[in-house]
C-alpha cells in the first residue's frame, strides 16, 4: 500500500479533490483506539478548509449494523464516547486495520450518516450525504471490504479451516561443519479450489454481491479485499495478496471468467476519474458497468439508480455529461438500446435446432423509474446493448436523435441529482416520430411445442413467419415475411403483466388457456445501421397505456426488436413494413 502511495501516478490522480462541498459530514477518530482494549473511540464533524485522510468499510447491512446506526437520538452521545464493546466485530476490525495502517480516521455509513429511526422520519443527513457518496470513497486512502464475511459478526479477520503451518528444517551437514536450521511456512492458497461459476463466487464473497458494494469497489482507488484465506490487495495499477502467488485463485487474481465480478480493469476504475478518458470510450465503458451492476442484488426496488449514482456523479463531473435516469444526454438514443439477455439460441428462417432458454422477466410495480431505462428492471438481471453487436458499418442511421424533443425528469431530492426519480412527476420523454403497429402473438400450450414435442416458442412473440409448417393454430391476420431477416424479440417483463389489449384466435385449437391471441403493439425506430451486403435495425416496442397527467397519447416500453439482414440484396425492415404496415406519424409521450 505504501508503493501504491509513493510510486503510483495513476492512483495519486484518481483522487477527486477534497473540498467543503464533498468532504465526509463525519468521520470516525481512531486516535485513542487501543488492541488491547478497544480504547477510546467518537465520531466527529469535519470542519471545512481541513482535508482528513481517511479509509472507508464497505460491509452489508444486518440487524446488527441497524442497532448500532447513528440517529438524532444518539449522534450527541456517539461525539463523546462510543464503546467498541458494542459494536459489530466488522466495524472493530475495520477500526484496527486503519489504525495499524496509521490511518486516524474511519468512514462507516452507518455510524458517519444520520440514518432515520423509521418511515417517514427525517431524511435531510442522509440525501446530503449520499449525494458525496462517489467522492467520499474517490477520496479515501483505503477501502476496506469484508468479501467473505456475510454477517456483521464474522469480521474481517476470517478463520480458516487450513491454518497456516511453521516448519523447522535442520539439514544433515558434512562433519566439522555448523549445523544451520530452517524456518519454512507453509500455506495452502485456497482449499476450497477456483471458483468456476458465478453463483459459487457469490457463495464464497457475498459481498460482492450486493448491489450497493458495486460502486463502493469501482470508485476506491486501492480495496484491501479481506478474504478467509488472507488480506488481497487492488489499486488501479496492481493486484497483490499476501502470499504473492501468480496462480492463487484468490479475488487479487483472473481464475476464471466470474472472477470479473471481483476483479475490475483499470480502464473501469478510471472512468470516474480525470485522467483524460475520451468520452466516447468512456460511454462505452458506462455501458459494461451497468452490465455487471445489474446482475447483482438490490434489497429495495427504488434503490437502483441511488446506489449507482457515485459512478454516475463521478463521470458527470469529470467528462461534464449531463445523466438522465440511467443513461446520458451525449448518446441518449443508443443509451435506449439495452435489452434482457436472454441467452437464447439465434435463430434464422431455417434454423431448427436447440430450445428457447427461459429467464425471469420483471418490471416491478413499484418502479420509480420510466420504462426506457433499464433502470426500470428489477435487478438481478443480465442485460446488454445493441449498440455493442461489432461490424464493420458504412452508413449509420440514427434515427431517433432528432426526433425526441423534450426530456422530462425529475429527482426526488435536489440535493442528489443522480439518484431516485420523483413518482410524483414521472419521467418521459416527449418525441414526434413514425410509429408502425403491428401485433405481438402469445401461442397457446399445444402449439407452443412443435411436431417433435420440443418448446420452440416464447409465451409472446412477434406476429412474423418464422418456421413452415411448425404452429398447429393459424389466424386470419397473416404473419410478417421478414424474408431472410434473422428476427429477434427481447421482452424488458412478461407481457401478461403490462395489460395487453389482446384479441384471441378465432382457430385456436387449445381447450383451455392459455390460448392463442394477437396483441396490439407499437415499434419506434431508433437505429439502422448498413453495409454493403449487411443491414442492422434496431426499434424499441411499445404498447399503449391510458392519460398521464393529461397526457392522452402515452405509450410505454415493453421490449426491444432486433433485426439482421444479410445477403446480396439487403430489404430492409423498413421495407417489409411498408409492405404491410401502415405507418402513424404523431406526436406522443413515452413513460
Amino acid at each position: 500500500m505504501q508503493n501504491c502511495y509513493d510510486n503510483h501516478k495513476t492512483c495519486s490522480q484518481r483522487n477527486a479533490g477534497m473540498n467543503d462541498t464533498n468532504r465526509p459530514g463525519r468521520l470516525l477518530d481512531l486516535t485513542h483506539l487501543s488492541h488491547q482494549n478497544g480504547g477510546a473511540i467518537r465520531l466527529i464533524e469535519t470542519q471545512p478548509g481541513i482535508s482528513y485522510q481517511y479509509a472507508c468499510l464497505s460491509h452489508r447491512w444486518d440487524d446488527l449494523v441497524k442497532a448500532t446506526k447513528t440517529t438524532t437520538d444518539n449522534v450527541a452521545d456517539n461525539m463523546k464516547f462510543m464503546n467498541t464493546d458494542l459494536l459489530p466485530k466488522k466495524f472493530t476490525d475495520a477500526m484496527h486495520i486503519a489504525g495499524s495502517l496509521g490511518i486516524q480516521y474511519l468512514w462507516i455509513d452507518s455510524i458517519c450518516t444520520i440514518q432515520p429511526r423509521y418511515e417517514g422520519d427525517d431524511t435531510a443527513d442522509l440525501v446530503k450525504e449520499m449525494a458525496k457518496m462517489g467522492s467520499i470513497y474517490q477520496n479515501s486512502i483505503l477501502t476496506i471490504g469484508a468479501i467473505s464475511s456475510d454477517t456483521s459478526s464474522g469480521g474481517c479477520f476470517m478463520h480458516t479451516e487450513w491454518p497456516d503451518i511453521c516448519m523447522l528444517l535442520t539439514p544433515s551437514c558434512s562433519p566439522g561443519t555448523s549445523t544451520q536450521t530452517y524456518f519454512v511456512g507453509a500455506r495452502i492458497l485456497d482449499g476450497k479450489g477456483q471458483c468456476m461459476s458465478r453463483d459459487e463466487l457469490l457463495s464464497r464473497y457475498p459481498l460482492i454481491a450486493r448491489g450497493w458494494v458495486f460502486q463502493e469497489r469501482i470508485l476506491s482507488t486501492r480495496f484491501l479485499n479481506c478474504n478467509y484465506g488472507e488480506f488481497a490487495f487492488e489499486c488501479l495499477e496492481s493486484a497483490l495478496c499476501e502470499c504473492e502467488s501468480n496462480i492463487a485463485p484468490h479475488p487479487a487474481r483472473k481464475s476464471a471468467n466470474a472472477i470479473r465480478h471481483i476483479n475490475f480493469t483499470q480502464q473501469r476504475r478510471l472512468l470516474g476519474s480525470n485522467a483524460g478518458v475520451e468520452r466516447g470510450h468512456a460511454l462505452e465503458y458506462w455501458k459494461m458497468i451497468v452490465h455487471n451492476y445489474m446482475e447483482l442484488n438490490l434489497s429495495v426496488n427504488s434503490d437502483v439508480l441511488p446506489a449507482m449514482a457515485g459512478c454516475a456523479q463521478a463521470l458527470a463531473s469529470s467528462l461534464e455529461l449531463t445523466y438522465i435516469a440511467g443513461l446520458w444526454e451525449h448518446s441518449f438514443d443508443t443509451d435506449l438500446l439495452w435489452h434482457v439477455r436472454t441467452d437464447r439460441r439465434k435463430r434464422g428462417p431455417d434454423d431448427r435446432k436447440g430450445e428457447i432458454l427461459r429467464v425471469k422477466l420483471d418490471r416491478p410495480l413499484d418502479s420509480t423509474c420510466p420504462s426506457w431505462s433499464w433502470s426500470s428492471i428489477k435487478m438481478p438481471q443480465p442485460i446488454t446493448h445493441i449498440e455493442r453487436d461489432k461490424g464493420a458499418w458504412e452508413i449509420s442511421d440514427r434515427m431517433l436523435e432528432s426526433k425526441i424533443k423534450v426530456k422530462h425528469w425529475v429527482v426526488k431530492e435536489e440535493a442528489n441529482p443522480f439518484g431516485e426519480l420523483d413518482t410524483k412527476d414521472p419521467a418521459y420523454l416527449e418525441i414526434e416520430a413514425t410509429l408502425f403497429p403491428w401485433y405481438m402473438r402469445t401461442i397457446c400450450g399445444r402449439a407452443k411445442f412443435d411436431r417433435e414435442g420440443n418448446t420452440r416458442f416464447l409465451t409472446w412473440d412477434l406476429h412474423v413467419k418464422r418456421h413452415k409448417n411448425e404452429l398447429f393454430c393459424t389466424t386470419d391476420i397473416e404473419e410478417l415475411d421478414a424474408d431472410n431477416a434473422a428476427v429477434e424479440v427481447f421482452l424488458d417483463a412478461h407481457l401478461r403483466k403490462e395489460a395487453m389489449s389482446e384479441v384471441q384466435f378465432h382457430n385456436c385449437v387449445s381447450t383451455k388457456p392459455p390460448y392463442c391471441r394477437l396483441a396490439q403493439a407499437y415499434f419506434l425506430p431508433v437505429v439502422h445501421k448498413e453495409s454493403l451486403q449487411r443491414a442492422l435495425d434496431a426499434m424499441l416496442l411499445l404498447i399503449r397505456i391510458p392519460p398521464v397527467n393529461g397526457k392522452s397519447n402515452c405509450y410505454k416500453r415493453v421490449g426491444l426488436l432486433k433485426v439482421m439482414n444479410e445477403g446480396a440484396d439487403i430489404k430492409t425492415w423498413n421495407d417489409i413494413l411498408l409492405d404491410r404496415v401502415q405507418p402513424i406519424d404523431e406526436r406522443f409521450w413515452l413513460f
